[in-house]
């Protein structure tokens, strides 16, 4: 039985894949080579397996569906100075991700299809600098299998759902804040 995950990263690439992940239920060990993929009755094309033991999962990417598409703009970016009294500038970026579904191959039973999207927050080395996710709607999926990747690497993922036929948004804003003066490169 294959489970199938369509996964995204707007910031990178505006192709959305689609994998598949599969146990290996059968008493025998897979060996490496390359596999024929079929999606239902439709051969979807070869795809490499690795060596995968009995009760073991294996991942199948079967490739980008052109029928996802993915925008992603920027709609603000602005650096605010120090208050009166302050001595930290702050910048300002918000985004917003629309997604657009025109008859995904792997569909939920309503006919909308799940796509995980990935952005990374900046990363700063300098204690100095402050970078949070200053809103987003929808939120950032907190289940704990986004857990490891949101707290050690900035990674946040968001599980969104695309009706047939239709699209869903998703808005976001970074706030950097930093000393008065310095410059911050990214």
């Amino acid at each position: 039985c294959i489970r199938d995950r369509y996964h995204v990263v707007p910031s990178l690439d505006t192709n959305v894949w689609l994998r598949g992940v599969a146990t290996n239920a059968t008493q025998w060990t897979l060996l490496p080579g390359a596999a024929s993929v079929f999606f239902g009755a439709d051969f979807v094309g070869q795809a490499q397996v690795e060596l995968v033991q009995p009760g073991q999962e294996l991942t199948l990417h079967l490739g980008a569906d052109p029928a996802l598409t993915i925008e992603r703009k920027q709609l603000e970016d602005m650096t605010e100075g120090p208050g009166l009294f302050g001595s930290r500038e702050t910048r300002t970026e918000s985004w917003l991700v629309k997604l657009e579904n025109h008859g995904a191959a792997a569909q939920q039973p309503d006919g909308s299809a799940l796509v995980l999207v990935q952005e990374a927050l900046p990363r700063s080395r300098d204690e100095r600098i402050t970078v949070e996710l200053a809103e987003a709607r929808p939120k950032p999926s907190d289940a704990d299998r986004w857990k490891e990747p949101r707290e050690e690497d900035g990674i946040l993922t968001w599980e969104l759902r695309a009706p047939r036929d239709g699209g869903v948004e998703l808005r976001y804003q970074v706030k950097l804040g930093y000393p008065q003066g310095a410059t911050v490169v990214r």
